[in-house]
């Protein structure tokens, strides 16, 4: 019909038409050669086996891959997860803890099941995936239900690796130009590059990123620990600090407790006791430095040396010496080494032999001549000292009877009575008696008696005779000796035997060893003494042979005796006296080199250097000065040895003190202990141990690890990129009939866009898709719906590596077919979104196929419309990996789906403050009416907001959604609204679109209206909308809650608080409408109690210096504790190291900073050990930084907020004074906002 109306006559005319007609059968086509080709596949798909149940039985059937590795090893060519880590993870754009766990999970397990909530970067995570199996050389395939869902995925792929993947979403002429510049750019890198090449980069790049990674992981654990360090305790004895008190604690107490010098042992006690320090310091002034240092020297030992007497000896001796002449009788001597005390000893032995004594017993030299000669000359001498002896025991015996006073006769000789008294007592000792007979008969024995005496008168016993007998035998052997000793002695010394007393022979006597030992002296002491002599080396045979000779019988003696008296005693003087020159020379001399006996190192230091000058000068006074000071250093050696153990034992935890001490250094140079040692070793041990963790900068290991991730990042870029092109261009070299396929595909599809036959057409069709077929390992990803899937790649010869579903929560059962052609798979969906209109239709059919076909399937009972190829791979595959990280909407608009079903796991990353539409949440109530399934009052409301806010300047370039929370009905009013109303142009530039929750999941605008055509009742409370059958409306609610990223507005027509129960997710959604914030605003509360004292003083600073600052800023899920602003940049301070920050939350500060410094921030962190000690050099840090990033100092506005509801009300005015009554329709009351 023309729009102008109908005619009365027929007409023909030119207009658009939608032509519907039924799609080629590609899904059962696909179907049916899947189940021809299972029973010819060698390795069936694991992922299918896990859905039916039948891993162990393909395994056990031998088709499997024999890896063993459970649920994927049927299709891996290798052990999963085998030599696989993170640094094998290829992701050329930032990547969170998902997308790391997403590729660990799909090496160990090959099917993983991924849930994307709203926003969460699903797309983003597929297209960084994508670069890292395309550098493994994997083969993908991107699928999804709907061409919508795929659109962006090509465009989210490393832009240098989007040559190597081609999107064939229902458009022949954009595949065809993804395909000519894939062939474009493979061609190129044909000519470029080869494979080898490629692949040896890659080999480089991966070395280099290896060393990058080592350096990142030991930067960030660096930095993790110069964070830490501002926790971390710092434990003094038993004292323990918080570093910023202990920042405190050094500022306070520098002047008074500094004086313990660095470097100390950090971490440990004092190891000196009071005593022991006390002792230490003492010491200090016990002795000199000079005395001290001299008694580290060896010291020469006391005994060794010469004592004060003996060196002034020494040199007095040394100066007679060296005035004395001392060359008389040089030639009687052989030269020889000894020492003059020998030779003094031969000289004084001689003296005694020839003393004045000796030689006036003239007797002797005859004595000794006999002794020289021997034989009868000796024997006379020898018979001499044998009458003497025998007459001194004569003389015993004698005395034995001179109690009887025996008396010898006159008239007999003395042998005649000595014979008649032996004769007398033999007679009576053989029993004789002397009487008158006897007597009368032996005149002589008569005479004799009558002529003795003894005591009692005449001899009658036999003692009287036994006395008598050696009275007798006495004067007989006297009368022997007298001759002898007269002749050999006596005349010689003028002392005849007769007058040497009443018992001469007693004194002979005495005489007898002297007479021995010169019949021996010759042989026992002048030998000797000659052998010695010559030893000493004189010239002894000389001198003897050169003297004259006498006439006389001892002139042998005579010649040694004259030789030992006259000659020697001065001969043997001037040798001695040379001697004794040489041996004091040679005493100085060793003096003067004690350095080399002591300590050959310090020939000229300490006492040994003043031993040595006093030596080499001859003076006794410095001598004895020198060994004076020996003395005192002696004493001084164990105080030194005492002062160093001391000092030695504190430089083991305080080197630098004991250092200090043992130089005395002041203030420890006075000998008492400078100060509270305790006190200031607690200082130094805070102080020290700050100044180490001061070593690590956060600061700059911050921006070393910027520096070194940013260049990892490109390494990785540059790894990707060699690796896939030479894997792809590995596949390539030398396949001819691959790249024949390729250009006769391009040309097939160029060939379509001119061909107008019908039949020609279909011709070209099925040629394309068998070209298409052929080049599926052409190019390493085909991104393209489950439909066209099935009609471009046969079942029976096409694998990939890898296969994604997306968006699969929305797909149904037919996604099994893209499973049958993965080795291995990733599921992306979210079971809390909507499940697409065409899921659920059928359910008898399915019910009847699933009971006669799928009895032994596990679950089989959940294989119908109703579930997603999610849902049953949830069933099969384990636990899904939930994407968690949320970006598109600021935190008031996901707080609600948030709440709803995600257990408030969801991080939002977004900023309030990073749009200026505010409020977040809008809720507008109109006076409209439900009128069926549609709200006339509430579609007009929407309408005019739109037309305002396209007028408005906030809402320049924002696009625009409308959702119907009811039904088709009231989406397809709005939109037949917009076309009426709005302009074409302006509805595709900010793609106004209406419709319900499952026609925009996935997708998302600036700006949503929520429109709910319930309308109040006068019936009381409406009827409560729970979550529905299978939680759909509870999911309806979740996709609609989320697709705004900068406002949500919900229209309704009825009071919360009066028509809605408590339970219904209407009223749910209006209460978060009315206060978004309001599970953030009890956090917030807390969060605001723990404000440190530290962040007030660098707040206090930063606005001092004129700089406009937030606190406590909130970005999405994350707070920083400051933000500095200005000239539209921005920087983020973290405060470190009080004590409202736990050390605990290292890790989760960390992680939440490098989050957040993948959305831009920029970011410094003052650590409050440098703050407290020197807040300016702090500071300073933090200016820099904003000076670098070019952050004025703007000040904190003054200006009074504008309201949340400004915007609100401009729109309001906007509406009454532009569009209201442009309608029929009734609109709301002219009040303003009314709030949810």
């Amino acid at each position: 019909m023309p729009r102008d109306g109908a005619t009365a006559t027929p007409r023909l005319y030119r207009d658009m038409v939608l032509v519907l007609r039924k799609r080629v059968a590609g899904i059962a086509n696909a179907v049916d050669a899947i189940i021809d080709d299972i029973d010819h596949q060698e390795v069936f798909p694991p992922s299918l086996a896990q859905i039916t149940g039948t891993m162990t039985e393909w395994e056990n059937a031998g088709l499997g891959d024999g890896s063993g590795s459970g649920s994927a090893g049927i299709a891996h060519d290798k052990t999963p997860g085998a030599d696989f880590g993170d640094d094998d993870i290829l992701l050329a754009k930032e990547a969170n803890d998902e997308q790391l766990q997403i590729i660990r999970w799909l090496e160990h397990s090959g099917s993983v099941i991924v849930q994307g909530p709203p926003g969460t970067g699903k797309t983003h995570t597929i297209g960084n995936l994508i670069g890292h199996l395309l550098a493994q050389g994997k083969s993908i395939l991107v699928t999804a239900q709907t061409a919508k869902a795929l659109r962006v995925v090509r465009d989210k792929v490393p832009e240098v690796l989007q040559p190597l993947a081609v999107s064939v979403l229902g458009s022949d002429q954009d595949a065809r130009r993804q395909l000519e510049s894939s062939m474009g750019s493979i061609t190129e890198r044909l000519t470029s590059d080869t494979a080898d090449s490629l692949l040896q980069k890659a080999r480089q790049f991966e070395t280099e990123r290896g060393k990058l990674l080592t350096q990142t992981t030991q930067l960030t654990h660096k930095l993790r620990e110069a964070l830490e360090n501002e926790y971390r305790e710092i434990v003094v004895g038993e004292m323990h600090f918080t570093p910023s008190d202990a920042a405190r604690f050094v500022s306070a107490n520098r002047e008074a407790q500094s004086w313990i010098p660095a470097p100390i042992k950090l971490e440990s006690n004092l190891n000196l006791s009071e005593q022991e320090l006390v002792r230490l310091y003492a010491l200090s002034t016990s002795y000199t430095a000079e005395e001290e240092q001299d008694a580290r020297y060896p010291l020469p030992e006391l005994a060794t040396l010469p004592s004060e007497r003996q060196f002034q000896i020494m040199v007095s001796e040394y100066t007679h010496l060296t005035t004395t002449d001392l060359t008389h009788g040089t030639d009687r001597w052989q030269p020889t080494d000894n020492e003059s005390e020998s030779l003094e000893k031969v000289a004084n032995e001689l003296a005694t032999e020839f003393s004045d004594d000796l030689r006036l017993q003239s007797w002797r030299p005859y004595a000794i001549i006999a002794g020289i000669h021997g034989g009868t000359e000796r024997a006379v001498w020898k018979r001499l000292i044998a009458n003497i002896e025998e007459a001194a025991e004569a003389t015993a015996r004698n005395a034995l009877g001179l109690n009887h006073d025996p008396q010898l006769s006159d008239a007999l000789p003395v042998h005649k009575q000595r014979q008649i008294t032996i004769e007398i007592c033999e007679y009576i000792d053989g029993g004789g008696k002397l009487g008158f007979l006897q007597l009368a008969t032996r005149s002589e024995w008569r005479q004799f008696i009558k002529t003795t005496s003894v005591t009692a008168g005449k001899p009658n016993h036999r003692d009287h005779f036994e006395a008598l007998r050696h009275v007798a035998e006495l004067e007989h052997l006297r009368a022997g000796l007298e001759l002898p000793w007269n002749s050999m002695i006596g005349k010689h010394i003028q002392q005849p035997f007769n007058g040497l007393g009443s018992a001469p022979e007693l004194a002979c006597r005495a005489l007898i060893p002297e007479i021995r030992r010169c019949l021996d002296w010759h042989a026992s002491v002048w030998v000797p003494l000659a052998t010695r002599l010559k030893t000493e080396g004189l010239k002894l045979d000389y001198l003897i042979a050169s003297l004259p000779r006498e006439a006389s019988h001892i002139s042998e003696y005579l010649i040694i005796e004259r030789l030992a008296s006259s000659i020697l005693p001065l001969l043997i003087a001037t040798e001695a006296g040379r001697r004794k020159l040489r041996e004091c020379e040679a005493g100085f001399s060793q003096l003067a080199n004690l350095a080399t006996q002591v300590d050959p190192t310090s020939p000229d230091r300490g006492c040994t250097g003043r031993i040595i000058a006093a030596v080499r000068s001859r003076s006794p006074e410095a001598y004895t000065a020198a060994l004076k000071y020996a003395r005192r250093l002696h004493a001084v050696k164990p105080l030194v040895a005492e002062r160093d153990a001391l000092a030695r034992k504190l430089s083991l935890v305080a080197p630098g003190w004991a250092e200090q001490i043992a130089h005395r250094v002041p203030p420890h140079h006075t000998g008492a202990v400078p100060g509270d040692f305790a006190m200031a070793w607690r200082w130094r041990q805070l102080h020290d141990t700050l100044a180490d963790r001061d070593k690590l900068d956060a600061h700059e290991l911050q921006q070393r690890i910027d520096r070194t991730r940013e260049t990892l990042r490109q390494v990785t870029e540059w790894l990707i990129d060699a690796k896939a092109w030479g894997k792809q261009l590995e596949r390539l070299q030398g396949n001819h009939a691959i790249r024949q396929a390729l250009i006769g595909w391009l040309d097939t599809t160029k060939r379509l866009i001119s061909t107008r036959q019908l039949d020609r057409r279909q011709t070209l069709l099925s040629e394309a898709r068998k070209l298409m077929k052929k080049c599926a390992n052409a190019v390493p990803v085909w991104i393209m719906p489950i439909s066209i899937m099935a009609e471009s790649f046969d079942p029976r010869t096409t694998r990939f590596d890898v296969v994604i579903i997306d968006e699969a929560s929305q797909a149904d059962l037919n996604a099994l077919i893209p499973l049958y052609l993965g080795k291995q798979i990733i599921v992306v969906g979210d079971h809390e979104q909507v499940t697409p209109l065409g899921v659920g239709k059928g359910q008898t059919i399915l019910e009847n196929l699933r009971k006669s076909m799928l009895q032994d399937i596990p679950n089989s009972h959940l294989f119908d419309n109703l579930s997603s190829i999610y849902d049953i791979s949830r069933q099969s595959f384990g636990d899904a990996i939930r994407l968690v990280e949320h970006f598109r909407c600021v935190p008031e608009i996901i707080a609600f789906s948030n709440k709803l079903s995600y257990e408030g796991k969801i991080r939002p990353l977004r900023e309030s403050n990073s749009t200026d539409i505010r409020p977040a949440c809008v809720g507008w109530q109109v006076d409209g009416v439900r009128e069926g399934d549609i709200n006339k009052s509430e579609a007009r409301r929407i309408i005019d907001t739109i037309k305002a806010m396209i007028l408005h300047h906030r809402y320049a370039h924002k696009t625009i959604g409308i959702i119907s929370m009811l039904g088709e009905a009231q989406a397809l009013l709005i939109q037949s609204m917009l076309h009426k109303e709005i302009s074409g142009t302006e509805i595709e530039k900010r793609r106004i679109q209406a419709g319900i929750s499952g026609e925009f999941q996935g997708d998302e605008r600036d700006i949503m209206f929520l429109s709910m055509v319930d309308s109040s009742s006068d019936e009381g409370p409406l009827r409560a909308t729970g979550e529905g059958a299978f939680e759909l409306i509870k999911k309806r609610y979740n996709v609609a809650a989320s697709r705004a990223r900068d406002q949500m507005w919900v229209i309704h027509s009825f009071d919360p608080d009066l028509h809605l129960k408590d339970t219904d997710l209407r009223r749910k959604l209006l209460q978060h409408i009315r206060d978004p914030l309001a599970s953030l605003r009890a956090f917030n509360q807390e969060i605001g109690k723990t404000e440190s004292p530290f962040e007030r003083e660098v707040l206090k600073r930063l606005t001092d210096a004129g700089y406009q600052v937030k606190s406590q800023w909130q970005v999405g899920y994350y707070r920083i504790d400051m933000v500095v602003k200005g000239a539209g940049k921005r920087l983020a301070i973290e405060c470190d190291g009080d004590r409202y920050h736990p050390m605990e939350k290292m890790a989760d500060d960390m992680a939440r900073q490098t989050i957040l410094e993948r959305l831009g921030w920029k970011f410094v962190r003052i650590r409050g050990s440098a703050f407290y000690r020197d807040p300016d050099l702090a500071m300073r840090l933090v200016l820099d930084r904003l000076r670098e990033l070019g952050i004025p100092p703007e000040g904190n506005s003054n200006e009074a907020p504008s309201s949340d509801m400004t915007l609100i009300h401009e729109l309001d005015n906007l509406i009454r004074n532009s569009f209201e009554g442009d309608s029929d329709e009734p609109v709301g009351e002219g009040t303003g906002a009314k709030s949810a």
